[in-house]
């Protein structure tokens, strides 16, 4: 039976992508494809919001990033940024301007990258049903409708999911110039939005090179020669777009970090010095968590979704729309480049090549309609039952994800343990005596070049759970007596030892001590765990002391001391 809203095809042109008997499975019919597509959508929507409104913990890597939001106006954060981030200008400002509007919370800090997340799901939808019909259509939109990368970063405040959303804005506007060369206005679009993706995402210049290269091919095969002016327009606007950015605020952050990053990243550099090992290599980073499609790890738990991808990215190629290939395949290209000159990691984590996810989702996609229809010809019972398949391993891995995050709602045990002291120590106790931060109030710093430490996410919590901080509120000191106690608390990060200045912790201390007393002082340590429970890393420490004001005779012989030298 024939079915053609199920057909292959690539641009609505009527080419096949492979040869598949020009039919899907027997049971995708058309009212099923679009049940189906409707069910992965809502799916991908709800794992995603469930993620979203658990409101996990901070962990390390968002405080890094969001520290410097705390303080810092829409100019400061043109200068390098604190504990060795990078990030792009546009993206930056737009948190701030929610945080301003909204306070800093890990709601506020992950809506943006929440929101766009969800468009990335309805606009991929979009782009697929503009590359594949059937069997591809649905693989794809399955596959990024559960992928963990994509629902990890739909509730992460960095702008990983900001460069999801920018890649497929890219792919929308040049797809549908493909569609129809003529029609200049898409050009012009590409033109104005392009600077703008540069601005909210950093990885998008590999998009936009691929881009304009597909735009070029498109316009020397239909002779669209008048698409020329916009076409240069483009260029002109991506090459001035990179390179303001680049001095607006890219040199002074990768001047700043390009050694840290550098080291920090080596093992996602190509190795160029060894044959074998850049053999090793290429197939590791690909087998490993870049393509985790929908998952994947580090030890080749990627080379399904390798496999599929190259089926995919073969189907391209045998299909002749050499627009599509340079589409889906120049940005890896540029980017493999970038990596060789040690300017952009290429793999090595989900995170980095994440902006990339659509395309290895609709490659994957192809690679499965390749195996369905190559099996579809040979054993066609068998190939709908492995395409019934795939799609149930899809939907468990949404389902389970749900389950997963509502049972373990935190990253790793260590997040969830910081969270609730900040929420006890800023909140609670705000109720019973003056809380007091030893380093923000008191103005103590032991960590003067932004080191790397889980400081960041007792400053974060402390900014969230604080109402004072949150309010920029200076202690009241009149406030304290014997009823209204003085609290003062002190991070200690034992990798941070050699920057740690004690004779500075001491003079601190004793400053506070000369009106106060200390009464108690109680050392909470936090265990680095994961959510498995395996310990993981060195332990920090939190003191909190507790002082009350001096009696008048504790004055009075604190004052005689004073007129005696210390005993030696």
């Amino acid at each position: 039976m024939h079915h053609p809203a199920v057909e292959t095809r690539l641009l609505n042109d009527g080419k096949k992508l492979v040869p598949l008997d020009d039919a899907a499975p027997q049971w995708l019919t058309d009212l099923r494809l679009r049940r189906l597509l409707f069910g992965f959508l809502l799916l991908g929507l709800l794992v995603r919001a469930v993620r979203y409104f658990l409101c996990f913990p901070l962990w390390q890597d968002e405080c890094y990033l969001g520290y410097n939001l705390i303080d810092r106006g829409y100019l400061d954060l043109m200068e390098p940024l604190s504990y060795h981030q990078v990030a792009p200008l546009f993206f930056l400002w737009t948190q701030l301007t929610v945080v301003k509007l909204l306070g800093f919370s890990e709601y506020t800090l992950r809506l943006v990258p929440f929101i766009c997340s969800l468009g990335s799901l309805i606009l991929f939808r979009y782009v697929a049903g503009m590359v594949w019909r059937g069997v591809p259509l649905l693989a794809s939109v399955a596959v990024f409708s559960v992928a963990y990368p994509n629902i990890r970063y739909a509730g992460e405040a960095k702008p990983y999911g900001v460069d999801v959303l920018v890649t497929l804005v890219l792919l929308a506007l040049v797809l549908n110039f493909c569609k129809k060369p003529t029609n200049f206005r898409w050009l012009w679009t590409l033109t104005a939005f392009v600077p703008i993706a540069l601005g909210m995402s950093y990885p998008s210049v590999f998009v936009a090179g691929g881009v304009s290269l597909a735009v070029a091919y498109t316009l020397w095969r239909s002779r669209a020669w008048r698409g020329v002016l916009p076409w240069i327009a483009y260029n002109t606007s991506l090459v001035a777009g990179f390179f303001g950015f680049f001095l607006l605020t890219i040199r002074s952050q990768n001047s700043n970090e390009s050694d840290f990053m550098g080291e920090f990243w080596n093992f996602a550099f190509p190795p160029l010095h060894s044959l074998l090992e850049f053999l090793s290599w290429i197939f590791s980073i690909h087998a490993g968590e870049m393509l985790a499609y929908p998952v994947g790890d580090s030890r080749g738990g990627s080379t399904a979704a390798l496999l599929l991808l190259v089926l995919g990215a073969v189907g391209l190629i045998r299909s002749r729309r050499y627009e599509l290939g340079l589409l889906f395949l120049i940005p890896l290209g540029l980017n493999f480049v970038a990596a060789v000159m040690h300017r952009y990691p290429y793999g090595g984590h989900a995170r980095i090549m994440v902006y990339l996810s659509a395309v290895f989702c609709l490659l994957i996609g192809g690679g499965t309609a390749v195996v369905v229809g190559w099996l579809r010809r040979r054993k066609p019972a068998v190939a709908g039952t492995f395409f019934v398949l795939v799609l149930s391993v899809d939907l468990a891995i949404g389902a389970g994800s749900i389950v997963r995050d509502v049972a373990q709602p935190y990253k790793t045990i260590a997040d969830e343990n910081r969270r609730n002291f900040a929420r006890w120590f800023w909140s609670d106790l705000s109720y019973s005596g003056e809380v007091v931060c030893l380093h923000r109030d008191l103005k103590f710093e032991d960590n003067p070049d932004g080191h790397l430490s889980f400081k960041v996410q007792y400053l974060c919590n402390q900014q969230i759970y604080s109402p004072r901080h949150a309010r920029r509120e200076s202690p009241q000191w009149d406030r304290i007596s014997k009823q209204w106690p003085l609290r003062c608390v002190h991070f200690y990060d034992p990798q941070l030892k050699h920057a740690y200045d004690r004779e500075a912790l001491q003079n601190c201390l004793a400053e506070i001590q000369e009106e106060f007393v200390l009464v108690s002082e109680d050392e909470f340590p936090f265990v680095q765990k994961s959510k498995s429970g395996k310990r993981f890393g060195a332990m920090d420490y939190i003191y909190v002391m507790k002082f009350v004001p001096k009696t008048e005779r504790q004055i009075e012989v604190a004052e005689h001391l004073k007129r005696f030298p210390p005993l030696r």
